[in-house]
């Protein structure tokens, strides 16, 4: 019998044990307020965008033969995105405030034109303060869809003629810019506009390359399974092409965009 209550008593301390460092795990520590769903009183809207840094994108590559394969290489290739679409699975913030880490991230952002005039933006909220060592990386995410996660539309001229150029990007990828310094008041709204140096991501691509692409129905059509060469080596660069502009913005303002009835969750 001594030997039973001594075993329940050790049975009741390890249910107890087990308890409490369940409910120790569980905690959030160093999590602003806003990154919850209820945030602080003084909390502030952010709203957060992707854009093309330039419209349209240009690159003016070096000299290469010609698309049709040619000995001329008199001109230098030129290569102009002017559109693109991003479906974007979400934004993640990550920063510093008052010594403590802070992070939370938005909801989707579909059909976003890449070269608005403009943007559409996904709205959170944002606890006021100074934000510091600040992270902003924009998720991509392969799609069983026509929705793909990222497709750019150009023209690639050389001395040989035009020639339309496509991009088709259907994979997981985190594109992620840094910056310093932000200070968030209650009075005004931030806005954060993730920029894509589109051309930057043709900046590996050589002559060869582009003299040696296969046209698919007259078209330069860049994927992971057409053209994979020069696909692969926009993919490498893709992911190191992003910046990220903050602006503050009178509260209240159409300025931060017109995608209404949308808000981001958060999380640590």
């Amino acid at each position: 019998m001594k030997n039973l209550k001594t075993a329940i008593k050790i049975s009741s301390a390890l249910v107890l044990f087990i308890i409490v460092i369940s409910s120790s795990s569980c905690k959030k520590s160093g999590v602003s307020p806003s990154t919850q769903n209820n945030p602080a009183p003084n909390a502030t809207q952010v709203s957060f965008s992707v854009l093309s840094d330039s419209a349209p994108a240009v690159l003016a590559a070096a000299p290469f033969a010609s698309l049709a394969g040619t000995a001329s290489a008199t001109a230098a290739p030129v290569i102009k995105f002017t559109s693109g679409i991003a479906n974007i699975t979400k934004f993640e913030f990550e920063a510093k405030k008052n010594g403590t880490k802070v992070s939370f991230e938005t909801q989707n952002l579909a059909n976003v034109d890449l070269f608005a005039l403009n943007p559409t933006f996904i709205k959170t909220l944002i606890d006021t303060g100074l934000y510091s060592e600040i992270e902003v990386r924009m998720i991509l995410s392969q799609s069983t869809t026509s929705a793909i996660p990222l497709t750019l539309m150009g023209t690639a001229t050389s001395a040989a003629g035009s020639v339309p150029f496509e991009f088709d990007f259907n994979q997981n990828l985190e594109i992620k810019s840094e910056s310093q310094n932000v200070v968030v008041s209650h009075t005004k709204t931030l806005k954060s506009l993730f920029l894509l140096h589109l051309n930057m991501i043709l900046s590996t691509i050589t002559a060869d390359d582009l003299a040696a692409a296969t046209l698919t129905n007259g078209t330069i059509v860049v994927s992971s399974t057409s053209n994979a060469t020069i696909f692969n080596k926009i993919v490498a660069n893709l992911g190191s092409v992003g910046d990220t502009k903050f602006e503050e913005v009178n509260d209240g303002g159409d300025d931060v965009g017109k995608k209404d009835g949308e808000h981001g969750s958060g999380h640590n």
